[in-house]
């Protein structure tokens, strides 16, 4: 059964999972438009399946015969395309290493192209981010999250999962310095963020959201082991980041940013601002940002001088 043998691929990326449930969808949808049941068996899977699945996931809208049937199918993006097809890939040659599949089933990738247009990220110059600090923002939220948009810059491009899931003991303050270490959720890598100056302005500008705060926005002074009270105040962090979203939507109309202005913007304008103004090199961005083993930084051939980042 190949969608069982999906299922337990996907099991082992647990943080990959939706990704591998929705193109397992397309995959099922395709097999029901071909053949006309979801039923999926290995000796199904064949070069030509392969390449007319990707030729199913890159045409677009269109209607598609099964068996006394038409269904209309919508279109994917490249990026969802490409992600699908990844998938895909990650299976069948699982599948080939056990023994439950041929090798030539991976012909059917040749001549696919995802046609991905990768554009330049959208990012806030030293200047804007000095604007964006200073705004006089209306509401508690527009402030709140302009203020864990600054410290998410401060903090090498912190993710907003790993500002609402960050451990009380992972910030530590002294004086005018600071010193912030955590897992990132992503990649499970350790980050270390050095804070050599104005630490007292950045821990100020977050204390209103803070849990042990006498003085919280909330009035909700807690025991918790998070820096933050958010878990407090938003029953999870699904509800949290999706009002983020939406404030971050309205600091992007009032500040006149671009389109492409999100929460995201923090981590490409540390990194760019490091490459541009600092002129520092890539391993360096990957170091800070931590990314995964793969990349540059992340091998045991170049030193990066923390003291730089």
């Amino acid at each position: 059964d190949f969608v069982q043998y999906w299922y337990g691929i996907a099991m082992e990326t647990p943080k990959s999972q939706t990704k591998y449930q929705y193109a397992l969808k397309a995959v099922i949808n395709y097999h029901i438009a071909v053949k006309g049941i979801d039923r999926i068996y290995f000796r199904d899977i064949t070069t030509d399946w392969v390449r007319g699945f990707l030729a199913y996931i890159k045409s677009g809208y269109q209607f598609v015969q099964g068996h006394g049937t038409q269904q209309r199918y919508k279109g994917l993006s490249p990026w969802s395309v490409n992600t699908y097809a990844s998938c895909l890939k990650k299976v069948l040659n699982c599948a080939i290493d056990s023994d439950k599949l041929s090798a030539d089933v991976m012909r059917g990738f040749r001549n696919f192209k995802p046609n991905i247009v990768r554009s330049h990220p959208y990012t806030l110059t030293i200047d804007d981010l000095r604007e964006l600090l200073h705004y006089p923002f209306q509401t508690m939220r527009q402030k709140m999250v302009r203020d864990l948009f600054i410290f998410s810059f401060c903090t090498m491009g912190m993710n907003l999962t790993d500002i609402y899931h960050i451990n009380k003991k992972a910030i530590k303050w002294s004086g005018d310095a600071g010193e912030v270490k955590y897992i990132r959720n992503k990649t499970a890598k350790e980050i270390i963020v050095l804070i050599n100056s104005h630490a007292e302005q950045l821990r100020k500008l977050i204390a209103p959201y803070a849990s042990a705060s006498k003085r919280n926005v909330w009035d909700t002074k807690t025991n918790s082991q998070r820096y933050f009270a958010f878990d407090y105040n938003y029953s999870t962090y699904k509800v949290f980041a999706g009002n983020c979203r939406k404030v971050v939507r309205q600091i992007r109309d009032i500040m006149g940013y671009d389109d492409h202005f999100t929460f995201y913007t923090a981590r490409d304008s540390w990194s760019t601002i490091l490459s541009d103004d600092y002129q520092l090199g890539q391993e360096y961005s990957d170091a800070g940002l931590g990314h995964s083993t793969k990349s540059l930084a992340g091998n045991h051939y170049i030193a990066v001088n923390f003291d730089k980042l």
